[in-house]
């Protein structure tokens, strides 16, 4: 077995115990490592030479928490599981009563311990420091401590929960619970839970120096008289937190990761029983998480998908890594704007190209906002600026190991600007279009070297959204997507690969969702009963407020050219009629005009439309509300179905991943595939089945994934 720790017994009675996982970048716990130091720790409460016990880290973060990978595999031995009752649990009980066991052991053992904190101590990390006896921390605010597991759709498993309100109290520790947002050292000291601040490189003295004084081992939970700091959880201003807090969660959002549910239940009910009965409640809310097909998709998605695909596990194999030096935007609007600084911020060379000068300079005044936005300091902005050149001069592209097309949305206009930006290049470069719409093998028709241009989409904000698109045209080659998600990387987007297809994969899908609510409005599905639908079924927008974000003219265009572009191909929707009411005759473009199916407030508020009523007249009785939250989300997953028979997108990951990343997804149904995997296969075909025999057969999956769904067969093994 890998030894995480080690020990140095000092001839002073102290025994440092060294953690420094060999096998890894930072220090996780798992079984081997809870198991190992429960071991080690039973030998040193045992061992008469031992006084006392110094934990440390040999890395630079103390540690990242647990391992979730082993989570995620847990979840299926317990989803194989026959086991009835309470021993169907079992699996799942012992992913946290290990740690909760050895914990608990370090602090009753008799012998005081100290723990130094000289970098990011994080979830299960946190926990472990919260059962020694003393913690000193370095006096750094770049270092963080705090409990993120709601972050992954989980909570504290390891005694976080009852002993950071034993220290800090309710209303402190609540929120760093259910929020996951870790904390500086310095907040973490005001609130109990780190003892002592020292010098940067001094901690490990200092620690020493106080377990020279024989301090005592006893934790104040383990006193008969302890109470918690301002009360249990039915103190006045404790309950009112509970009272706040609880309508959300009872909502059922499925936005909010199902840990917060399980960490206000753990708060309340440990503050009212002793440690050791908090403990076995956590363990059992811990369990019975971890049992939630919703927990498992959160983590698989949110943490080891999207762990998988930024490191560039879709990246073509036998290629050299790439490193660009230079880059060139041609299109400095919001979006080539949002690349330009993207690329700058990351150390490129990049030249911003439009027609007018002013243009071009609209590029450096979105990175001065986006600069203040980040808060970064005046040393960085002028490095950045001075890394961006704005011009008319289309010959500044010659020398880019990277061009990037962001023009408006027009078949002629990007053929003519992405010939003159070839023309210009030479060597091993990459040639892109941001297009969102068009074909990536249509617009390479005149190109001399179509093996080394693809299209990169972006998501708006580009700074911000962590998501890029890459599709390969017809004669894109291996060489050029392996460059092409380099950069990406570079740029510290998240990539998934998609085949060429009208729309993609994200616009695709998102777009499914969006006609699927306007449809409905067609139906005379009233606005609000659509709109609130999606929010209950986790979507941030509803469907027609959606649209309005993007603009209906401009989807009303991309429907246009789609359909002077595949002619008798072409399949009409209800929303294009929908798309032309609203456009050419109400002058309604969506939130940019201040009107669309929405009208937006000065204050920033908006509502829905009352003319929509007088158009598309609400029929006197409505559809029962579930099936209106299940064609919104059906119609996302069958779409992705569509895609995946296809071959436009064929791996799960880059489904879900791209979903949650390019639209919010809500990431408690993992996305449209792990939403089909965890209703079953065969539950989700009846479904879609049923839907589709009420409200049309476009709510059917394509017949090569039927037959799959009717085998039962999971895109995830």
């Amino acid at each position: 077995m890998v030894r995480a720790f080690s020990v140095d017994r000092a001839s002073d009675g102290i025994a440092t115990l060294v953690w420094n996982d060999p096998d890894r970048a930072v220090n996780v716990l798992n079984h081997d490592v809870e198991g190992e130091l429960q071991s080690i720790v039973d030998d040193l409460m045992t061992d008469e030479s031992v006084k006392s016990l110094l934990l440390v880290s040999g890395k630079d973060l103390f540690s990242a928490g647990g391992d979730l990978d082993e989570l995620i595999n847990a979840y299926d031995a317990f989803a194989s599981s026959k086991a009835e009752g309470h021993e169907r649990y079992e699996p799942l009980l012992h992913q946290c009563m290990p740690l909760q066991k050895a914990l608990r052991s370090l602090e009753t053992g008799g012998k005081p311990v100290a723990v130094a904190i000289e970098g990011d101590a994080l979830g299960g990390g946190l926990e472990v420091c919260l059962a020694t006896h003393r913690r000193f921390a370095a006096d750094d605010a770049k270092i963080k401590v705090g409990f993120p597991e709601v972050t992954v759709g989980l909570l504290p498993g390891g005694g976080g929960t009852q002993r950071a309100i034993r220290l800090a109290g309710v209303s402190a520790a609540l929120p760093l619970l259910v929020e996951g947002r870790p904390i500086s050292v310095h907040k973490a000291a005001e609130m109990g839970l780190v003892d002592e601040l020292v010098a940067p490189g001094q901690v490990v003295e200092a620690a020493r120096a106080w377990l020279r004084t024989e301090p005592s081992a006893g934790q104040p939970w383990d006193e008969k008289k302890f109470k918690i700091p301002g009360g249990d959880a039915h103190t006045p201003a404790n309950r009112m937190l509970f009272d706040m807090g609880n309508p959300a969660l009872c909502a059922g959002r499925p936005k909010d990761s199902p840990g917060k549910a399980a960490v206000m239940s753990c708060v309340y009910e440990g503050s009212m029983v002793t440690i050791d009965q908090g403990l076995s409640l956590e363990a059992q809310y811990f369990a019975k998480n971890l049992s939630n097909p919703s927990s498992r998709d959160f983590m698989r998605t949110g943490f080891a998908s999207k762990k998988a695909l930024r490191k560039l596990a879709r990246r073509p194999a036998n290629t050299p890594t790439w490193q660009p030096k230079k880059a060139a935007v041609v299109g400095v609007g919001m979006m080539g704007a949002g690349i330009a600084y993207t690329l700058a911020r990351q150390g490129l060379e990049v030249v911003m190209i439009d027609q007018e000068q002013a243009q071009a300079e609209n590029g450096i005044a979105y990175a001065r906002k986006a600069m203040g936005r980040a808060k970064l300091d005046d040393t960085a902005q002028e490095e950045i600026l001075a890394r961006l050149t704005p011009t008319t001069d289309f010959g500044a592209v010659a020398g880019a190991d990277i061009a990037i097309e962001a023009v408006f949305e027009s078949l002629d206009l990007k053929r003519d600007v992405l010939k003159r930006m070839e023309d210009a290049m030479s060597g091993d470069y990459v040639l892109a279009s941001n297009t969102t719409s068009l074909l990536i093998s249509d617009l390479a028709e005149g190109l001399s070297r179509p093996s080394q241009f693809l299209g990169m989409h972006f998501f708006s904000p580009v700074d911000r959204m962590e998501l890029v698109e890459i599709i390969c045209g017809r004669d894109t080659d291996d060489d050029c997507l392996a460059r092409a998600m380099d950069a990406g990387k570079v740029m510290r987007k998240t990539p998934i690969v998609v085949q060429d297809s009208r729309g993609f994969y994200t616009s695709r899908v998102v777009t499914s969702f969006e006609f699927e609510g306007v449809r409905m409005l067609t139906e005379g599905v009233a606005p609000a009963l659509i709109e609130n639908a999606a929010k209950r079924a986790g979507m941030p927008f509803g469907p027609l407020g959606l649209l309005d974000l993007t603009a209906l003219d401009l989807n009303l265009s991309i429907r246009r050219e789609a359909k002077a572009a595949l002619g008798s191909a072409f399949e009409d929707h209800p929303a294009d009629a929908v798309l032309e009411e609203m456009v050419d005759r109400q002058d309604r473009l969506g939130r940019k005009s201040g009107k669309g199916f929405y009208d937006y407030h000065a204050d920033r508020t908006k509502t829905l439309w009352k003319g929509l009523a007088d158009i598309w007249a609400p029929a006197a009785t409505q559809p029962d509300f579930a099936d209106v939250v299940d064609r919104l989300l059906y119609a996302q997953s069958i779409e992705t179905l569509k895609c995946m028979d296809e071959g436009v997108i064929s791996d799960p990951r880059e489904a879900d991943v791209g979903a949650v990343l390019g639209w919010s997804y809500p990431l408690t149904w993992g996305g449209p595939v792990s939403f089909i995997d965890t209703v079953g296969p065969e539950a989700f075909l009846s479904r879609a089945t049923a839907l589709a025999e009420a409200y049309g057969d476009h709510l059917l999956p394509p017949p090569g994934m039927t037959e799959r769904l009717k085998k039962s067969e999971r895109f995830y093994a």
